[in-house]
């Protein structure tokens, strides 16, 4: 929110190239939980905000980074939600690309939040009917930001040229995910083998992985499982 009252929770990236999340209680009294990782350019990041009622925890690339107990009550206000704009004057706005936003009203556990990172959001996801809102920024054209929720909170999209501005998302979303971590420490240019379990033949042009190292993604194509992966 831009007037006050101000921001009740906001993910924001900070001068020290980390990223923040703020959760604030009904009397503005909010606490800044950063992040461990440095944002680097010309990287995509999947960064996770969570209030469990006790715990307030922070995710980069499915990996709880910090926490902090807390125990509040999550102010509310009628003031419209920003996206890439800072919360307090709103004439500062986020240097980079966003390619979805979420917002639940439940905590999302590490293991859910590893499973989905990487793929679309269907109704098979185990919290769906805990999704208030969910921005997909794949309209194409025009101004209004669809919110595919289903709860009707559409947005307007402004400063920008609707004819113009808009581009193509290199960020590594598809139809299904395989996330796997491998051991900390790895030799430059070491490999890290990760086992791909089919569930079904893809088709000839699928992305069957998109493969996270140190937050490069390595996307391949699909073959049929007699065949190898094309890099």
């Amino acid at each position: 929110s831009c007037e006050p009252p101000y921001a009740m929770y906001n993910l924001e990236h900070t001068n020290e190239n980390k990223i923040s999340f703020k959760l604030a209680d009904d009397k503005e009294h909010d606490v800044s939980l950063p992040s461990t990782t440095t944002i680097q350019n010309d990287r995509w990041y999947y960064v996770v905000g969570t209030y469990d009622g006790s715990k307030q925890r922070i995710y980069v690339n499915g990996v709880e980074e910090n926490q902090i107990d807390r125990t509040i009550t999550i102010g509310t206000n009628d003031n419209p939600v920003y996206i890439g704009a800072a919360p307090l004057s709103c004439k500062e706005f986020f240097k980079g690309v966003i390619a979805e936003v979420r917002i639940w009203n439940v905590a999302l556990d590490q293991d859910t939040i590893r499973k989905w990172m990487n793929r679309k959001l269907t109704i098979d996801h185990p919290y769906r009917e805990h999704l208030v809102a969910h921005w997909q920024f794949d309209e194409g054209s025009g101004g209004t930001l669809r919110d595919l929720s289903g709860n009707g909170n559409h947005g307007a999209l402004t400063y920008m040229n609707p004819a113009e501005d808009w581009v193509i998302s290199t960020a590594p979303l598809g139809d299904r995910s395989h996330v796997g971590m491998g051991a900390n420490n790895l030799a430059a240019n070491g490999e890290v083998p990760v086992d791909i379990t089919w569930m079904d033949n893809p088709g000839e042009n699928a992305v069957f992985a998109a493969i996270l190292f140190d937050s490069y993604p390595m996307v391949s194509r699909g073959l049929p499982p007699s065949f190898p992966p094309v890099y």
